[in-house]
């Protein structure tokens, strides 16, 4: 019932029917589907942000979200329950938009509006060619100078360092990271959620994973990177440089385009990565994907922490149909397994 306010809120003619065991809102329009106008765009950022802000008000918080299939879906959003009810938070949206823009959506005010606005100009090489308002649908656009959202060399460093910065600033005047949700099969929105209470500004930095077998850490202070580490962990690269201030290793093999065996090798090397950054101080606040190439995969943002020891595993989802248990424990595989067997219809 909640859901359905929110979808007659937005305006959208609905049906609510079950299918599969899932209740299912049919909106009108084509708010999750490419290249449909500034108009859906919109509509679908602020549903997510009202569906985000009713969630957590249920006692629902974020836990990730994540592209489930290769060409028709969007993201899935995983909640966990951590409480019966609370107050409503606000959530706003901030979005790379096409190739040269920043959006930001469902907030009201000036003071989001001016740090985003100082963020870009400070920390984008090409600074902002303009800014519009449009006050009705509570959105504010701002033209960036260059292409960063399909750039390359050093706007392609400098895109991924921005999108860390905004998240850091935002921090600052108390807008938590809240999630990034994949809408329309383009690059990633950015929502954040309204702190009442002071939390201590993040400090942000990038990991990004490039071309077929480029790594480069964005926005590291190099006292504070241990890359000799990180060369041991990634076993001997072909070359570590320099690559417009960011430190870029170049890898063997092709890790960011292959597949069976060679697959599983790159996700634990990253397994291995992130172990090593969190020893270095450094927790993965969350994924990105931020340029509309083909080639380009994610960006792994992260925050500067306190040293911990950590071990990590993933679940990868490969093929049409295979699901690889990577880097955990005998024990906890086969109880995995068993949940598998369990809940998926077709069995394994």
């Amino acid at each position: 019932a909640a859901l359905c306010r929110i979808v007659e809120n937005l305006q959208v003619p609905k049906i609510g029917y079950d299918k599969n065991g899932a209740y299912q809102l049919k909106v009108g329009s084509a708010p999750f589907f490419p290249n449909s106008g500034k108009v859906n765009a919109t509509i679908g950022k602020r549903f997510v942000c009202e569906l985000l802000e009713k969630m957590y008000s249920l006692g629902y918080d974020v836990v990730l979200s994540s592209d489930l299939s290769r060409t028709t879906d969007q993201s899935t959003i995983f909640f966990k329950k951590v409480a019966i009810e609370r107050s409503t938070v606000p959530v706003l949206c901030i979005a790379p938009g096409g190739t040269d823009k920043i959006i930001l959506v469902n907030y009201q005010g000036t003071s989001v509006e001016s740090t985003l606005h100082d963020t870009i100009n400070h920390f984008w090489i090409s600074g902002i060619q303009n800014m519009s308002r449009d006050t009705d649908r509570h959105l504010t656009e701002f033209k960036l100078g260059g292409t960063p959202w399909y750039s390359r060399a050093r706007e392609s460093v400098a895109s991924r360092a921005l999108l860390a910065k905004i998240i850091q600033k935002m921090s600052g005047i108390g807008w938590k990271f809240h999630c990034a949700v994949n809408i329309k099969g383009g690059t990633d929105s950015l929502f954040f959620i309204k702190q009442d209470y002071f939390e201590q500004p993040l400090t942000t930095s990038v990991i990004s994973m490039n071309r077929i077998d480029r790594l480069r850490f964005i926005g590291f202070m190099n006292n504070d990177l241990d890359s000799q580490a990180i060369g041991r962990c990634i076993n001997n690269p072909h070359e570590c440089r320099d690559y417009h201030g960011s430190i870029e290793f170049k890898l063997k093999g092709t890790p960011f385009h292959c597949s069976g065996h060679e697959a599983i090798k790159t996700r634990k090397l990253l397994n291995r990565i992130l172990e090593t950054m969190q020893l270095q101080g450094y927790d993965p606040i969350t994924g990105l994907d931020v340029s509309r190439k083909d080639h380009d995969k994610s960006v792994i943002i992260f925050s500067r922490t306190n040293s911990q020891v950590v071990s990590y595993a993933c679940v990868a989802l490969s093929s049409t149909d295979t699901l690889r248990l990577i880097d955990f424990p005998d024990y906890e595989q086969e109880r995995l397994a068993e949940v598998v067997r369990a809940t998926y219809p077709y069995g394994i």
